[in-house]
């Protein structure tokens, strides 16, 4: 699975999901979020969870995939950013 960084997925699938972990690599706690750059991945413990600042992103656990589409944003957030709260 991949994410990029305007919120579009990717699912891999057989060979394309092989890849090399870096050697510094660290472990992710269950019940820890990492943020790098744009992403924030959320651990569980059976799952992880993967999103950008506007909400797409993905969701990775036993029972399957699941996407994120980019959340929409509510006309009072839209006013507070024009200035108009």
């Amino acid at each position: 699975m991949t994410l990029s960084a305007a919120g579009k997925t990717l699912i891999c699938d057989g060979q394309t999901c092989i890849g090399n972990v870096p050697l510094n690599v660290r472990t992710i706690k269950a019940g820890r979020t990492e943020v790098l750059g744009p992403f924030a991945c959320t651990v569980g413990s059976a799952s992880i969870t993967c999103k950008i600042a506007t909400g797409a992103g993905f969701s990775i656990s036993p029972a399957g995939v699941k996407e994120f589409a980019h959340a929409a944003r509510s006309d009072t957030h839209r006013r507070y950013r024009a200035g108009r709260a």
